[in-house]
């Protein structure tokens, strides 16, 4: 915590405490942005600990001899102890009923008629009392604020948000770096920008049995009222366990991949953008890149410094490129397994390998590209503080790029959702936090690109505790893929990928050549290398059609390979397999009738022109969904053996329930009636069938905005 204001008080830790802390508490963590907003928190903390100290008696203490002159009171006592924030007007009344009733030979709780009861402390002179073990420590997180018209910068991180004690010469450059357009500092701005704002975290003072009990959802149980656990709760940070690369060595008797036969698999071309004013804009969050591989040219094509934007998440500060190494062989293939430490450079090269390069070129070219590079250490991954900057990181790197990709997972020690009376309420993680804040704060103009994992495992809503694949509530603006095998036609999951409802789509990933450090080539397995080929296709679509985020989430999916492999039981994805020209040709409808593909623009009616829209009706079971044809984005038959599921339709729910997409599989019992289809292609005649001659469609977008 910052230095105290309270000269006077001087302190002198004793040694044993009541219990020794547990080594994997639950941490406590501040998640708002402003002053007055953590200060409510905390005084929410306290009187949690208070109701659970009333209803149980247990937790953890430590011993203080406060020496000080007669009549200073208790809140000045423990003010530099780290226990709250702020001056003596923050002190929360639940921490000083809670300090009496530690004290009884010290303090009396004196009932009133009316109101809350009054603590009456006696002399503190010389006195040791026990004090609650917390220790909110100071923590900087780099985080949006909306500005106004009029802010001025220094009141926003000074006042409110408590990221500099101060607005000296320091800080502020340390707000332009965080904001390299400059005109966003002015006070005539408005929009969002990047300022440092104060965040606080402490183990929680509870023994194993508490903390277990808390963690599993019963907190209630314990004697805290559900308003105020609930409060609570949205606090509690879940210690993460263990982590996981996603990373994989090469398979062995699968056939390699090279970059050109893995873009004729998901049918992928760079978009011609020179006639566009704009670049795309897509960042790496990883281990550090080797940015001087001989198949990049870097510092040839990155000629200006904003287009090229290094972070780490230690210490968010430039990392300089490092002088090229000449001497080795160019593109040697190497027999080993890809590494830990050469996991980014082999993504990045994926992106950027240059023309000619030995590894094949990438998918995205130099000269349009802004590309983000931020860098992450695995093996610090549990660190609580570690962890959090990396939340802190994605934040930053969100703000400044419309794709992310996290081609990484950490898995939760404990559950993340409690259990008892309140059900299901997911924990506080600081990455799935981070990656939720720009839907929360409905200004979303970024896309996370998310790996699945490597472990083999079906993840769906009841069984996914990796963050984060699975971390975020809102997946609006996430897209998690899998890896498939190589096989032109029916694609099967990867030999250890994750897969499951939760997966969105799937992207051949076996055995894939790419950069790795020492200026040599290997090859890798797993959906680190999906994800990153997704995040170029995303990135790029987005680039030459302005849709957005969502959008072409939702794009990349419906309009994927539903292939037969990946189809049964349902369906072992919520799409299929990445393909990229179905995606990008937005201007008018696919339609495959009896074997045959036309496109056009397609009118859906019943028996004559009305203008009410059409009904599809799709029975799964013993249950039908309805849907106008207006929401339909995909219509499949599926050529599974799963005859219960004949079709497969992708839809858009109405905004008023969150203008999702939606999967839903079964028969359509108005397959055989007259609804009727009209496509007409450009240049020639109109064409008229019927739904029940349908093999696929897929829905044309309009109109971008």
């Amino acid at each position: 915590m910052r230095p105290s204001s309270f000269a006077c008080v001087l302190l002198a830790h004793l040694p044993a405490a009541q219990a020794q802390m547990p080594p994997d508490l639950p941490i406590w963590m501040s998640s708002e942005a402003s002053r007055p907003g953590i200060q409510a928190e905390v005084t929410n903390l306290y009187q949690t600990l208070y109701e659970l100290y009333k209803a149980n008696g247990k937790l953890i203490t430590r011993k203080a001899l406060l020496k000080t002159e007669a009549g200073a009171s208790i809140m000045e006592m423990v003010g530099s102890e780290g226990l709250y924030i702020g001056q003596g007007e923050n002190f929360p009344a639940a921490l000083n009923m809670l300090l009496c009733e530690l004290n009884g030979p010290l303090c009396e709780v004196r009932p009133r008629p009316r109101g809350a009861p009054r603590v009456q402390w006696r002399s503190l002179r010389d006195a040791e009392v026990l004090i609650p073990d917390i220790r909110l420590g100071y923590e900087e997180l780099i985080q949006v604020y909306p500005k106004k018209k009029g802010d001025r910068i220094s009141s926003i991180v000074v006042k409110d948000r408590g990221g500099c004690e101060s607005y000296d010469a320091q800080c502020e450059a340390k707000i332009r770096h965080l904001n390299i357009d400059a005109r966003k500092l002015r006070n005539e701005y408005r929009g969002d920008i990047l300022v440092p704002s104060a965040s606080y975290s402490t183990p929680l003072p509870l023994d194993k049995p508490m903390a277990d009990a808390i963690l599993n959802g019963g907190i209630v149980e314990l004697g805290v009222s559900p308003s105020t656990a609930d409060r609570f709760l949205g606090n509690v940070v879940m210690p993460p366990a263990a982590v996981k690369i996603n990373q994989s060595a090469a398979t062995g008797t699968m056939q390699d991949l090279t970059k050109e036969k893995l873009l004729a698999l998901i049918k992928y071309h760079r978009v011609n953008g020179e006639l566009l004013d704009k670049r795309l804009a897509i960042s790496l969050i990883d281990s550090r890149p080797y940015l001087d591989h001989c198949d990049f040219d870097f510092k040839q094509q990155f000629k200006e410094a904003s287009q090229l934007f290094e972070l780490d998440a230690e210490n968010l500060l430039p990392q300089a490129v490092t002088a090229s190494d000449s001497q080795k062989v160019c593109g040697e293939r190497s027999s080993k397994e890809v590494l830990a430490s050469e996991h980014g450079t082999h993504l990045l090269g994926l992106w950027f390998s240059r023309p000619g390069a030995k590894t094949g070129q990438g998918m995205l070219p130099y000269e349009r590209t802004h590309l983000g590079v931020g860098t992450v250490d695995y093996s610090r991954m549990t660190q609580h503080a570690y962890y959090t900057k990396v939340g802190t990181l994605i934040q930053q790197m969100a703000s400044k790029y419309s794709v992310v990709n996290l081609s990484w997972g950490v898995t939760a020690s404990l559950p993340l959702s409690s259990q008892g009376n309140l059900s299901m309420r997911p924990r506080k993680d600081p990455v799935a936090e981070a990656i939720m804040r720009p839907a929360q704060t409905g200004r979303s103009s970024v896309l996370f690109v998310v790996a699945a994992g490597n472990d083999n495992r079906r993840l769906d809503d009841g069984a996914c505790d990796i963050t984060p694949v699975c971390g975020p509530k809102d997946r609006a603006h996430v897209l998690t893929v899998a890896a498939l095998s190589n096989d032109d036609d029916d694609p099967k999951i990867g030999s250890r990928s994750n897969h499951g409802h939760q997966i969105d789509i799937g992207v051949p990933a076996e055995n894939l050549w790419s950069t790795i450090r020492g200026h040599l080539a290997g090859r890798a397995s797993g959906s680190s290398q999906a994800a990153a080929t997704a995040a170029a296709a995303a990135s790029m679509l987005m680039y030459a059609t302005d849709m957005k985020p969502s959008q072409a989430r939702n794009r990349l999916i419906y309009t994927s390979d539903l292939t037969p492999q990946l189809q049964e039981d349902g369906g072992k994805l919520f799409g299929g397999r990445l393909n990229f020209a179905h995606a990008l040709d937005i201007d008018v409808a696919r339609v495959v009738f009896d074997g045959r593909e036309v496109k056009g623009t397609v009118d859906f009616y019943v028996s004559s022109k009305a203008s009410t829209d059409p009904i599809l009706v799709i029975r799964t079971g013993y249950d039908s969904v309805k849907i106008p044809m207006g929401q339909v984005k995909r219509l499949y038959r599926n050529h599974s053996k799963d005859l219960s599921r004949p079709y497969t339709v992708f839809y858009i729910e109405p905004k008023a329930r969150g203008a999702r997409l939606t999967r839903v599989d079964g028969t359509l019992t108005n397959e055989t009636l007259a609804l009727n289809v009209d496509v007409t292609q450009p240049g020639k005649r109109m064409e008229s069938y019927t739904l029940r001659h349908i093999d696929d469609y897929i829905a044309m977008v309009p109109q971008v905005q």
